[in-house]
């Protein structure tokens, strides 16, 4: 669904606005669709996917039944089965109560949010992540796990029009940041920092963009991209279903930067910034995160990541 609407959005920007490169270059739509056609699924991953959903259910032991149900949600979202997926995480969630351990309740709740993401679904995606965001707050630990719930409700709760409970979250999510500064002396925002300045980036930027503030949104989603491109390339993918980590933030990020620049008429750029978003989107759906090109190319610094050996543990 990603794919399509940013194909469907870059195609747009393409036909409206002056042609600044050439047609099939690795900027053009016609680039960006070859690439995504050369980033073929790794038959690797595809084969430990499908394992992952032939695998028979457990006993009737509770806590082996919504283990085995979420990863069978799991793989299916990698896989592109987003009804099954769906299925499969809603019926873990059902019956994780006694069942699961409370810390790993919050993970379960932000898979279900990235499914019904994936899926569309807006105001689902919204109640998913408040529920992680409760989730994770009965723990009394391991706050910087709000983070990622914080920065997904702001931005699916802004977009379904529920903009004064975003502001609500918004403002936490800032007051977060500012007092995690202090988290062990200062060693734990040293290690995870720049990625909770990104996530918080992007639920400002989307705040401000679904408030009608675009320019300021702009400012704050290139802001984001500086935090995001920080975090370790090398790093950016353990999970293998690709939903998480540093590329998925930095999609994200750049999605909602040219949706800012469309806004205010800044076509040209906003089909740059598109394209990128599609050709990166492809590359980590297939399970392949791009790696920085070489600086030679035309492409505007700040849309890659830089190499670095700072390996956040968010």
């Amino acid at each position: 669904m990603v794919r399509a609407l940013l194909a469907a959005f870059a195609l747009a920007l393409a036909i409206a606005a002056t042609p600044v490169m050439a047609d099939t270059g690795p900027d053009s739509l016609a680039g960006v669709l070859a690439l995504l056609d050369r980033d073929h699924p790794d038959p690797q991953r595809v084969a430990h996917l499908r394992q992952v959903l032939a695998t028979p259910p457990p006993s009737a032991e509770p806590t082996g039944q919504v283990q085995w149900l979420w990863q069978q949600g799991k793989a299916a979202l990698g896989l592109g089965l987003t009804a099954r997926s769906l299925d499969s995480l809603r019926e873990a969630a059902r019956l994780a109560p006694g069942a699961l351990e409370p810390d790993q309740m919050p993970n379960l709740l932000v898979d279900i949010a990235i499914a019904e993401s994936t899926a569309g679904h807006l105001k689902a995606t919204a109640t998913a992540w408040q529920a992680a965001i409760a989730a994770q707050d009965t723990l009394h630990k391991e706050r910087g796990r709000l983070f990622a719930a914080l920065s997904g409700a702001v931005h699916s709760l802004a977009f379904s029009g529920d903009t004064a409970t975003a502001k609500t979250l918004l403002d936490r999510i800032h007051a977060l940041l500012s007092d995690s500064r202090s988290w062990g002396k200062g060693a734990v925002y040293a290690a995870n920092g720049e990625m909770w300045q990104a996530l918080t980036d992007r639920a400002e930027g989307y705040y401000l963009l679904a408030t009608g503030a675009s320019a300021d949104a702009a400012t704050v989603f290139r802001r984001g991209l500086g935090h995001i491109d920080a975090v370790a390339t090398t790093a950016a993918e353990d999970d293998p279903e690709q939903t998480r980590g540093p590329a998925a933030i930095r999609i994200k990020i750049m999605a909602g930067l040219a949706q800012a620049l469309a806004q205010q008429g800044q076509l040209a750029e906003a089909e740059t910034v598109a394209l990128k978003t599609l050709a990166e989107q492809g590359a980590v759906s297939a399970g392949k995160p791009r790696r920085p090109p070489p600086p030679c190319s035309k492409s505007p610094t700040w849309l890659w990541p830089a190499a670095s050996s700072t390996t956040p543990s968010a």
